[in-house]
């Protein structure tokens, strides 16, 4: 694999632009980006690196293959649709602005998320290849908690290494099987031959 399949859902959005940002300044080997957006935008083209890109009509189905999805729509659409397409093997991160408990990552600034507990508040750089998040957790009660979290390519693996009071949680996410479509959820999906 020379480099990641990255589609951005809401692509045409104010957070969607933010994302288109991000990645373009990132040092990611990006193989194939695809921008995603609702019907009324179908047909519009996008400048990512210099390069004219068509906007897409977003379906699950049309998100099969990718290694990560951006999603920057409505909470609701956010929870209807994240877990079909992470249903198919892609690894889906959700916007900031989504109740969900997520990140939003700035490199070179700083960025603040609620999360079920409190806050969490990083400083967020790249590291050569290696996006690299440190900060702090404040809890309801007041308590604060160190936290580093470090996201990076291993091979055909994205690693996630997530650091909090002195623990560390290392995830590692990889494409075990194609999946057929996926009709309900949560039902599985089936593996395709």
């Amino acid at each position: 694999m020379s480099g990641l399949k990255i589609g951005v859902i809401g692509a045409t959005g104010m957070v969607g632009r933010q994302y288109l940002e991000i990645l373009e300044q990132s040092p990611l080997e990006i193989a194939e980006l695809r921008l995603f957006a609702s019907a009324r935008s179908v047909g519009s083209r996008m400048t990512f690196a210099g390069e004219s890109l068509p906007v897409e009509e977003f379906t699950v189905e049309a998100c099969r293959g990718l290694d990560i999805a951006l999603f920057s729509i409505s909470t609701e659409l956010a929870r209807e649709y994240a877990p079909q397409v992470a249903a198919n093997g892609t690894l889906v991160i959700e916007s900031a602005v989504n109740t969900g408990h997520t990140r939003f990552y700035r490199p070179g600034g700083s960025t603040t998320t609620d999360i079920a507990s409190g806050t969490i508040t990083v400083n967020t750089s790249w590291t050569g290849k290696t996006l690299v998040a440190d900060g702090a957790a404040k809890a309801s009660s007041g308590a604060v908690t160190t936290v580093k979290e470090t996201i990076a390519r291993d091979g055909d693996a994205l690693v996630i290494e997530i650091t909090s009071g002195g623990k560390t949680s290392k995830l590692r996410y990889v494409r075990l099987t194609e999946v057929g479509p996926c009709t309900s959820w949560p039902t599985a999906c089936k593996a395709t031959r």
